[in-house]
């Protein structure tokens, strides 16, 4: 798997990703924190197929303090790659010197939150909207 900044190459990869997932009836949320935010799309290798993207934020006051969000294309999930994402999002954030990043997890998204504690992250705290708030226990 790849990991690499989105460009031009990739916009109707994207536009289908995104597709896909209105299709399914899923809705991608907002940006919740805020703030710049880093975009890396997840493209299998082997053949060029979109499979993830990820978005990692980091608090302009407080640098040691970030969030990232992921979403997986809904015909990919179960394979593996959540994980590997969640990993690379894990060393993303370390390079970045944030040591406790956060996540949002819309309060409905049961599958979310069990793959998430069985990798373990902790519910911590709601959002202002009622997600969840999740960071990697210790």
């Amino acid at each position: 798997m790849l990991l690499e900044n989105y460009s031009e190459k990739y916009r109707t990869a994207v536009s289908d990703y995104f597709k896909e997932f209105s299709e399914n009836g899923e809705e991608i949320r907002e940006d919740v924190c805020g703030g710049p935010s880093l975009t890396f799309l997840y493209v299998r290798e082997s053949d060029g197929r979109l499979i993830g993207m990820l978005d990692l934020r980091q608090d302009e006051t407080a640098k040691k303090i970030g969030t990232f969000g992921y979403a997986i294309r809904p015909c990919e999930r179960r394979k593996g790659y959540g994980s590997m994402l969640v990993e690379a999002a894990m060393e993303l954030c370390g390079m970045m010197d944030i040591n406790e990043p956060e996540l949002f997890v819309k309060k409905d998204n049961t599958a979310g939150l069990a793959f998430l504690s069985g990798l373990g992250f902790k519910i911590t705290g709601r959002s202002v909207e009622g997600h969840f708030i999740l960071k990697k226990g210790r």
